[in-house]
């Protein structure tokens, strides 16, 4: 999600931005394919900022600033507790 939002602005709305991302992901498998996405693409710097636990719950950018943040909510854990109908 996040390369895709970057590739999107880039060709789209500002070829010459500076974009940083960063990233959570708590769950162990999607926290793996969010960093090798970022390698295989040669975000290497990018990949580093991809931090394990919740965004929700612990921030693991403590100190960074700030300026757009995307935040998904954990649809799985809603799907389990019958969150969507």
């Amino acid at each position: 999600m996040l390369t895709i939002a970057k590739e999107h602005i880039l060709d789209h709305i500002n070829p010459n931005a500076n974009i940083k991302l960063f990233g959570q992901e708590v769950n162990d498998k999607t926290f793996a394919i969010s960093k090798s996405d970022m390698l295989i693409k040669g975000d290497d710097k990018d990949a580093d900022n991809i931090k394990p636990d919740s965004s929700f719950s612990k921030d693991g950018h403590a100190g960074e600033p700030l300026i757009i943040s995307f935040q998904i909510p954990p649809t799985q854990r809603l799907e389990k507790r019958g969150g969507f109908h």
